[in-house]
């Protein structure tokens, strides 16, 4: 039985979507690693985000209670919301008993409720993002850092105090983003997908998760700017956020979206119009997008300052607020130029790759498994990948069991798995999707194969059970393969080279005698049985005859 590990995060904040983004972002690469591991990774929100969509799309359980912000919108008593709130995340804590719990900004908590509960969690993290240092500078801030087990910062550097007796445990891992750079869609692919020309001008407004009290406001603006200029070619594309609570507009420029997951579509803009929150601000960066940001004013979020950077790069503008359409025209405008756009792109990259959400599970995992075990997964676990599972929906499941079917095993404990066995894996894995065959089949059947071979190298192992899988996919006969390939294996005698190359042989003839893989087995085993064929054909595998006999014109 696969080892478990349960993981609790810690998702509760006012009236935004940013930490469950954020948290979100690196759940999925502890996922993705503990899969590798062969640990079955037990994640669990606690959340008080109304975009608890979000978690659903990526297929993260929750547990959930009103945002201070809808609490106080329905006018509940503030003393019994927060007496009620800090009840509940006190038993649920208790009740859930973590292996680690993950907490976002807050380190004592929304309600200054965590502390009573941090010794019922195995171990404890912080990601300590960037808050305003009148927030950080607080002593009860500081001092209940130290109660952490490690803290994530997601950011390059650390702009922020920590305790002398906690700064060995911090781990600066770069912006967390809850999409990597290859799974952004192209331009071409996101103007489709939006059913946008591809020729116009495009400009993308967000107010972030929606919930801001002036977001509505910055979006009638914005409406007004780019919809009601002279431009009849500039479409506008309004990212409400999932936590708009207005009416959605439509119209022959509009296009209006309100679900999770439209960082992929970004490219789709030539600029957008945004608050520089962390998600909104690391997604545009990630895409190369040109900015015209709106800070918004936040309890804990310094946006000028993020917002700074992109203008010291030459990736972005600041329209302050009160926000006038004509500025915000004018602002838009400068960006539309071939070489602005340049120059934008080019600044985002001088602020350098964000690959914070790998990095931060990676810390976060180390604390509860093996450090190889991470350590191997983070080999293994490339852009590659990524792009495999963008093809085929379930390529990421099929690359992990991938690469521990073709890890070669000695006296029954897996060898290290590195980039050699990942690059086989991956190989493996597109050949297996090439041929269509049912995954299972292909996995059960490979694995029969791989059971006599497992001094063999990933790339000895991948290549051969792909070319025995090559063979037998033309019979469709998956239950007859199983009893074909035993009988190629009683001999025992020959290397896996030599094994291929008989099942190449036997599968050959019975094709082109149009015979079924059962009328195989005799031959099989015959075959296997015969002396001077099984020394022949080891003799050849060592000399390389059977590769000269292959090669076009060798018998010239």
């Amino acid at each position: 039985m696969a080892r478990s590990v349960r993981v609790v995060f810690y998702a509760i904040n006012g009236g935004g979507v940013g930490h469950a983004t954020r948290l979100c972002a690196i759940a999925r690469w502890m996922r993705r690693y503990a899969a590798h591991a062969g640990v079955k990774l037990e994640p669990i929100f606690l959340s008080s985000s109304e975009a608890d969509t979000l978690l659903y799309s990526e297929g993260f359980p929750s547990f959930k209670v009103p945002s201070k912000s809808m609490a106080a919108a329905a006018g509940l008593d503030k003393l019994a919301f927060i007496g009620l709130v800090k009840q509940w995340i006190w038993h649920s804590v208790g009740l859930l008993r973590p292996d680690l719990f993950v907490v976002d900004t807050f380190p004592r908590g929304s309600f200054g409720e965590l502390p009573a509960c941090l010794d019922l969690c195995r171990k404890r993290a912080f990601i300590y993002r960037p808050v305003k240092p009148e927030l950080a500078d607080l002593p009860e801030f500081q001092a209940t850092l130290g109660l952490y087990d490690a803290l994530i910062v997601p950011e390059d550097t650390l702009r922020l105090p920590v305790p002398v007796q906690a700064r060995s445990r911090v781990s600066c891992v770069g912006p967390v983003a809850i999409r990597e750079e290859v799974e952004l869609l192209s331009r071409e692919q996101a103007r489709k997908q939006l059913d946008l020309p591809l020729a116009a001008r495009v400009v993308f407004a967000s107010a972030g998760g929606g919930g801001d009290p002036g977001a509505a406001k910055d979006l009638a603006v914005t409406r007004e700017a780019v919809l009601g200029s002279a431009e009849q070619d500039s479409y506008l594309v309004l990212g409400a956020g999932p936590l708009h609570r207005g009416v959605p507009e439509f119209g022959a420029r509009l296009r209006w979206l309100q679900t999770p997951g439209y960082a992929r579509l970004l490219r789709a803009a030539d600029v957008a119009i945004s608050g520089a929150g962390y998600n909104s601000f690391v997604e545009l960066r990630q895409s190369g997008v040109p900015a015209v940001f709106i800070p918004q004013r936040k309890v804990a979020d310094e946006q000028d300052e993020r917002a700074l950077a992109a203008v010291a790069v030459g990736s972005a503008v600041i329209v302050p607020r009160p926000v006038v359409a004509s500025e915000l025209e004018r602002a838009v405008a400068q960006f539309y130029q071939p070489e602005a756009q340049v120059q934008a792109r080019a600044g985002w990259r001088q602020l350098g790759a964000m690959l914070g959400a790998r990095r931060a599970a990676a810390q976060l995992l180390k604390l509860v498994i093996g450090a190889g075990e991470v350590e191997a997964a983070e080999e293994a676990y490339g852009d590659e990948v990524l792009a495999l599972a963008l093809e085929h929906d379930t390529a990421e499941a099929l690359f992990v069991r991938a690469c521990q079917l073709l890890n070669p095993v000695v006296s029954g404990l897996p060898q290290s798995l590195s980039k050699q066995t990942a690059a086989a894996a991956l190989a493996w894995s597109r050949g297996v999707l090439s041929l269509g065959i049912e995954q299972e089949a292909a996995l059960r059947t490979a694995a029969l194969f791989l059971k006599r071979f497992e001094l063999a190298t990933p790339p000895a192992r991948g290549d051969a059970s792909l070319r025995l899988l090559q063979c037998l996919t033309p019979f469709n006969d998956w239950r007859a393969a199983g009893a074909f390939l035993r009988a190629a294996l009683q001999g025992g005698e020959l290397e896996i080279e030599a094994t291929i190359l008989l099942i190449e042989r036997v599968t050959s003839e019975l094709q082109q005698e149009k015979l079924d893989l059962y009328r195989g087995i005799e031959r099989m085993l015959a075959c296997s049985r015969d002396p001077v064929a099984i020394d022949q054909l080891a003799s050849s595998v060592g000399s390389g005859e059977e590769d000269a006999q292959e090669e076009p014109g060798s018998q010239q």
